[in-house]
């Protein structure tokens, strides 16, 4: 199965937080650097220690869950999602864990947990946590190999325990 990279965000210098009153947006970028085992260099939280067993490296989203959610609470801005990278198309993420999403970079990151929505989502329209439970959010990954990605990249969907033999 086969994708591309729809847009890509990192969390700015202020989270959302739960005394706030309306969603802080991420911050959009062309291109973003995935690191093995630590995640997305240009993201705020990218400087925690490497750890190969954190699953929470990556948050991404398909389009087809986004779209399923504006047809009820109408129009979203990606911004406010929390995901870090958005994927085109309808890919049902919770149902590919274990698949690992190979970049035309070479970069790759394997999808470990379902997100669970937080309270975040209810600021962009009451209801949409609740709405996003079971399986309506995405995943969240782990870098698994290092490399650039940019929104329009292509994006192969590998199945669980696909691995590669690399030299070097």
């Amino acid at each position: 199965m086969e994708t591309r990279i729809a847009a890509l965000y990192i969390h700015g210098d202020i989270s959302t937080r739960p005394e706030d009153t309306a969603p802080t947006p991420m911050l959009a970028l062309p291109s973003l650097e995935l690191v093995e085992h630590r995640g997305i260099r240009q993201d705020r939280r990218f400087f925690r220690p490497a750890n190969p067993a954190r699953k929470r490296q990556v948050s991404l989203i398909d389009e087809g869950t986004i779209n399923r959610h504006e047809e009820a609470f109408g129009p979203i801005n990606r911004a406010f999602i929390k995901s870090q990278v958005i994927l085109e198309g309808v890919l049902y993420l919770p149902e590919l864990i274990g698949s690992v999403l190979v970049f035309d970079s070479g970069a790759e990151i394997t999808l470990s947990i379902a997100r669970e929505p937080c309270y975040a989502m209810d600021l962009i329209a009451p209801g949409l946590r609740a709405a996003m439970e079971e399986g309506e959010q995405g995943a969240l990954g782990k870098v698994t190999h290092s490399g650039a990605i940019s929104v329009g990249d292509r994006v192969t969907v590998m199945p669980a325990g696909w691995t590669v033999e690399r030299v070097g």
